[in-house]
């Protein structure tokens, strides 16, 4: 009896972005359990900085490259 009552739970994601060529493309992961959901969660938001239902545009990510790219040429080799 106890095994009807159990919650079960699919965790689906899509994550719309871009290429290196500018095409637009679409991620799609889905998760039965919890642990690797929240992670996936927390993980998007620390490299993206973006939360759950935040955009960005095309612009916005190439000025966002291109910052990190610079800053990726001023660290001592």
């Amino acid at each position: 009896m106890l095994g009807f009552l159990a919650k079960n739970h699919q965790y689906n994601f899509t994550v719309n972005g871009f290429d290196a060529s500018g095409k637009a493309v679409a991620m799609q992961f889905e998760f039965k359990n919890d642990k690797p959901a929240k992670l996936l969660m927390q993980e998007m938001v620390a490299v993206t900085g973006l939360s759950m239902g935040q955009s960005r545009t095309i612009d916005e990510i190439k000025a966002a490259e291109g910052s990190d790219q610079q800053g990726l040429d001023e660290m001592p080799k």
